[in-house]
């Protein structure tokens, strides 16, 4: 069987300013047929996209457990989580960050996974939200962008925090 594996969007919501400038609470939803056991797993965004440090945010509940890797190669940076111990399955697991409120409908995402820190990344082709639409390594989806504004915008499934 062909492990299938999904990215949608949660949902963002307002978090503040920061520098003078509107920032959101941003998640995402990961899931995975069958399981995908042991290591990490993360979503990939061009470099350019101010994706803030969520350990120096230790006081937002929505971003603890996730973590930034500005290293890498091809202008990406990723944006991550532990795989939960009983793998991550069906249900998925939720990657929450705070970058600026501002959203273009395609911004290039990938879905990356490694073995252990410091191991390269390896990218799995993915369907972009909750359909069956064709696996990608990249897929243009709704994400940090330019000229919009941070208002609670759920996705089908709504927001959910983690």
């Amino acid at each position: 069987m062909a492990s299938t594996y999904h990215v949608e969007i949660q949902g963002k919501k307002p978090f503040g300013e920061i520098d003078g400038n509107q920032y959101c609470i941003w998640c995402y939803l990961i899931s995975a047929d069958p399981p995908l056991l042991g290591g990490e797993v993360g979503i990939g965004f061009p470099a350019e996209v101010d994706i803030k440090d969520p350990t120096a945010y230790p006081d937002v509940a929505d971003v603890q457990g996730t973590a930034l890797d500005k290293s890498g190669n091809q202008g990406r940076q990723r944006v991550y989580v532990e795989v939960p111990g009983g793998g991550l399955g069906p249900g998925g697991t939720s990657v929450c960050f705070i970058a600026p409120s501002d959203e273009d409908s395609r911004t290039d995402i990938s879905l990356e996974t490694r073995t252990a820190e410091n191991k390269p990344w390896t990218s799995l082709a993915f369907v972009g939200g909750p359909g069956d639409g064709a696996a990608a390594d990249l897929q243009p989806m709704r994400g940090r962008g330019r000229n919009a504004s941070c208002r609670t915008q759920p996705s089908r499934s709504g927001y959910t925090s983690r």
